[in-house]
């Protein structure tokens, strides 16, 4: 079920609730800081670990992440993209950033479905790990954290030319997404990138 599209002048950013009819290029996803570029998952024999997926323009693939909580991150430059899969492992290993990231004159970031920070409740040690500001509050002595705040200002810092949009999709509150926090399941979502 396409639960959210999102158009792009050379393809679309779609969510789907379940597993679409697609030919779909992935990864065997471990919260690690690990890029794979589709030539090289292509070419493979086995489904290669990774936490993001870069393309070019002129390979037609469908690129597929799968989250639940985390963040499914795109990203766009000239002549193709990246698709991450960000939890706060991934943020704090900073694979947002990763040095094939950094190479490209990134112009647009989208975020699609993650859970929120309302509802994300974490630990006092994510002051440690990501340092006092508005992606963190502490309401009643109980910490939470919104990921796609902090994504937003360290992005500022490496891509402030970048145009930042994010879903507004809750994936704890907005039903049919799936959310590891609100169901205890192994469901996941499908953050497909589609060329033209």
């Amino acid at each position: 079920m396409l639960v959210e599209r999102t158009i792009f002048s050379n393809g679309s950013f779609e969510v789907y609730a379940e597993l679409p009819p697609l030919d779909l290029v992935r990864v065997k996803q471990t919260h690690s800081a690990i890029i794979r570029n589709t030539q090289e998952i292509f070419h493979a024999n086995e489904l290669l670990e990774g936490d993001g997926i870069s393309f070019d323009y002129q390979y037609e693939k469908n690129v597929c992440i799968v989250t639940a909580d985390c963040l499914p991150i795109l990203m766009l430059h000239d002549h193709g993209g990246f698709l991450i899969h960000a939890g706060w492992r991934g943020l704090h290993k900073k694979i947002h950033r990763h040095p094939n990231v950094l190479e490209h004159n990134i112009h647009t970031i989208h975020v699609g479905p993650y859970i929120h920070g309302g509802s994300y409740a974490v630990g006092v040690e994510f002051v440690d790990y990501f340092g006092q500001g508005p992606w963190l509050t502490s309401i009643e002595g109980q910490w939470y954290f919104d990921q796609a705040a902090w994504l937003q200002h360290d992005c500022l810092n490496y891509f402030p030319r970048a145009k930042m949009t994010t879903s507004q999709l809750n994936t704890f509150s907005d039903l049919p997404l799936h959310s590891f926090r609100r169901e205890k399941q192994s469901c996941r979502n499908y953050n497909v990138w589609r060329p033209k």
